[in-house]
């Protein structure tokens, strides 16, 4: 069993808002995104490439230059509950990669 399973994944997404006082989203639509696969752990995402989410419809806006206004935000939240000091020392590193095509 990958230790990577005992490191708890949730991630969220969100199309239209507002941090640190920079707007993004207002000039995407929604794109009717919807949030892909069923695991919650690191585990899976160790051994194969897995799909996050669905967007069946363009989330860009033609003619449209300001970059955060067509942008949407990717949440990751990781969880260590299973862990305690006995396990020791150690460090968790990793690569995102976003594939982006048009059907």
């Amino acid at each position: 069993m990958s230790r990577l399973n005992n490191v708890r994944f949730d991630y969220g997404i969100t199309a239209q808002g507002n941090d640190d006082g920079m707007a993004f989203g207002g000039a995407a639509t929604q794109g009717g995104f919807r949030k892909l696969g069923n695991f919650d752990s690191l585990g899976p995402l160790s051994s194969s490439a897995q799909f996050i989410a669905e967007f069946p419809t363009a989330i860009r806006r033609e003619f449209d230059d300001d970059l955060p206004e067509q942008s949407i935000r990717f949440d990751y939240v990781y969880g260590f509950e299973g862990y305690d000091l006995s396990l020791g020392a150690g460090d968790l590193r990793y690569q995102i990669e976003f594939d982006f095509f048009r059907n």
